[in-house]
């Protein structure tokens, strides 16, 4: 911290926001960009969430203008760095899961047993949460295909007009006009204010008929490239299934390996990796065994390194299967979009504990590093059936 400091770091609690809807909700507020806002992470808008978000050029007495329902700030002091994703370590939750069944008894036996399994392995399988695909409407990682294949039109009109079932009906009928017009103006006096994902898209039409590309970019960028993220994390979640029906596993590596190790907090460094060699199997599974190294698996793009040996034949098969070119994520037509990828670590380190209240009813905490999912630990306790569209399995049967 340092008095002089230009930025205004505060803690933000909520509950029922979406980040960028409050940040855009401050920012008129306080009649400032929003860019000038700046936070570490996206937490979940249903839950009561804590963190840390820095305010460019602005005054501590101008926080008490901030009286918005569901939200709480606190000034922490000023700084000379905004607050940034970089500045992450982890998150610590804890979820309260209502009506258990079975209860009684029988409850904590079963959840002994899996947190005693998820202790000895040290951790659970590393796969991308629901949230990733959409919770309501698991489409996101589809309309980014038909993004990475240039097929903007079908990636609009997917977005604006998939319907499951799950949302008001005067929104799935704004949803079915569109889809059987093409009639965006009107569409866009159909399509409720709540949308503003939606409502932007349409806007960008109206103005700028045809321009479906245009339509995406009118989007914050974190917004925008959400729809490629998808995509990627769908076929990371693929390979690592497909690794794992092989009989690898995430805890032993094997010549041809994409290892990572770990930062100096003991968490996994995507950025620090090497191929394993015929002659450090044994050397590279002891630091595995430590936690000091960690099997990956592809986020993939125009820059992605393939493994070798057995999971590289892995990586292969699911990308010639879904015919999938990494040159494609160079996007030279729409370059806004291009992702270089990267590699994943395919464990997820956590150490869940639990509490039984009453019959039904169980409080889990625990702490994951920057990217885990919590529902991913939750799955391997409720044992919950696959949404559409995922491509993962909970780790034990």
């Amino acid at each position: 911290m340092s008095p002089d400091g230009g930025y205004l770091i505060l803690n933000l609690e909520k509950r029922d926001w979406e980040m960028h809807n409050l940040v855009r909700a401050i920012s008129r507020i306080l009649r400032i960009s929003k860019n000038r806002i700046n936070w570490a992470g996206t937490k979940d808008k249903r839950a009561l969430t804590r963190q840390r978000i820095s305010i460019w050029k602005v005054e501590e007495g101008e926080i008490e203008r901030l009286r918005l329902e569901g939200v709480k700030l606190d000034v922490i002091g000023r700084s000379r760095k905004k607050v940034a994703l970089g500045n992450l370590q982890g998150n610590r939750f804890e979820i309260t899961v209502r009506g258990v069944d079975p209860g009684g008894d029988e409850l904590e036996s079963r959840l002994l047993r899996v947190q005693d399994a998820i202790r000895e392995v040290g951790g659970v399988i590393n796969y991308f949460g629901y949230q990733r695909f959409g919770i309501q409407r698991p489409i996101n990682q589809l309309a980014g295909e038909l993004i990475l294949r240039g097929e903007f039109k079908k990636a609009v009109m997917l977005f604006l007009t998939a319907t499951f079932g799950s949302e008001d009906r005067v929104v799935e009928a704004a949803r079915e006009y569109i889809r059987e017009t093409e009639d965006f103006k009107r569409g866009l006096e159909l399509m409720p204010q709540g949308l503003r994902i939606e409502r932007t898209m349409l806007h960008a039409l109206v103005n700028n008929p045809g321009d479906y590309p245009g339509a995406f970019l009118a989007l914050p960028k974190q917004l925008y490239l959400i729809f490629i993220h998808a995509y990627q994390s769908y076929v990371f979640n693929l390979i690592v299934s497909a690794r794992l029906e092989e009989g690898l596993g995430f805890n032993e590596s094997h010549e041809g390996d994409i290892v990572c190790f770990a930062d100096e907090h003991g968490f996994p460094n995507a950025k620090k990796w090497q191929i394993v060699r015929k002659g450090e199997v044994d050397g590279i599974n002891n630091l595995i065994k430590r936690g000091r190294a960690f099997i990956t698996a592809p986020l993939i793009g125009f820059d992605t390194t393939v493994a070798e040996g057995v999971e590289g034949e892995i990586e292969h098969r699911i990308l010639e299967k879904l015919d999938i070119d990494l040159e494609a994520f160079r996007m030279v037509n729409a370059s806004e979009f291009a992702s270089k990828g990267l590699r994943r670590e395919i464990k997820l380190l956590v150490d869940p504990s639990f509490k039984v209240l009453g019959d039904r009813d169980v409080r889990f905490s625990f702490t994951l590093p920057k990217g885990g999912y919590a529902t991913t630990v939750l799955r391997e306790f409720m044992k919950v059936k696959n949404t559409p569209g995922k491509g993962f399995e909970p780790l034990r049967g």
